[in-house]
């Protein structure tokens, strides 16, 4: 098809069209030149589909703004493998679910619907899932999933020397701080890394400009129930120390009573009574 001599489309003998293109490789090729829009779909004249000369596709709305360069933005709901129904987005999975990778590194962690909750995988390990019924999160603690295991050591002292605190968060930069913000109890991460370092990660991400420490709150209940056994041995002790000294002094108090051993009386002092000694 040719306009003035210059060719504007065509269709090979097996079908395939090609707009913009000489070569076309599939049923509908369509090459759109530098600046120009590849594609505008209209229904009654209100746009549903259109592809940006930057890049991006836009589904069901205005061209404008334009999408992201070589993105997607949709108005209205997806479904992806299934029919959305009343949510802006929702995930239909058989065998896998839901995966967010690293482009860079390959890092992906995978969310999985099933009878039992919400499952997470890391790097296609199980971690753990949150519970259908109560919401809780429960993480992997199987004995055939660990090595090395051996007694946790004594930990009272080092309890000893956490400074629990109150304390409220920076308002993001550029953003005034929420007066109306309620405090919150915890742990300085530096100062705990001094005490416990294995429950304190310093993350640092230069491309997403991170430098901060993040804290597991939840090794403090295994921390806390070592602390408590160490605590009741010292009571246990305390206890029967206590017991000893109560019956010795329970024995220094007591009157002289029979005790059933023949020839063995109490007489009255003499002389009775006395001056200064008997």
């Amino acid at each position: 098809f040719e306009t003035n001599g210059t060719e504007k489309g065509r269709i090979t003998n097996n079908g395939l069209w090609g707009i913009g293109t000489t070569a076309p490789n599939t049923k509908v090729h369509i090459n759109s030149g530098s600046g120009q829009d590849a594609l505008k779909v209209q229904v009654n004249n209100v746009l549903k589909l259109f592809v940006h000369n930057g890049g991006g596709v836009t589904i069901g709305s205005s061209a404008t703004p334009a999408p992201p360069a070589n993105g997607l933005k949709v108005f209205g709901s997806t479904g992806i493998g299934g029919d959305p129904g009343v949510y802006k987005l929702r995930v239909n999975h058989g065998q896998y679910g839901f995966s967010i990778e690293n482009a860079t590194t390959q890092d992906d962690w995978e969310f999985y619907s099933f009878s039992e909750g919400m499952a997470l995988y890391a790097n296609g390990l199980y971690r753990g899932v949150f519970d259908e019924n109560t919401g809780a999160y429960t993480s992997t603690s199987d004995e055939r999933m660990k090595t090395d295991i051996k007694a946790m050591p004594s930990v009272l002292a080092s309890v000893n020397k956490l400074k629990p605190t109150t304390y409220q968060f920076k308002a993001a930069e550029g953003q005034a701080n929420n007066n109306n913000q309620i405090p919150a109890y915890g742990f300085l991460a530096q100062e705990v890394k001094e005490v416990f370092p294995h429950l304190v990660k310093h993350i640092v991400n230069e491309e997403r400009v991170v430098d901060t420490y993040t804290m597991d709150y939840s090794g403090f209940g295994v921390i806390a129930i070592k602390a408590i056994q160490e605590l009741q041995q010292t009571i246990s002790v305390l206890e029967n120390r206590i017991k000893q000294l109560e019956a010795q002094q329970a024995m220094h108090n007591s009157p002289l009573r029979d005790t059933g051993m023949q020839g063995v009386w109490l007489e009255k002092n003499l002389p009775n009574p006395f001056d200064m000694a008997t």
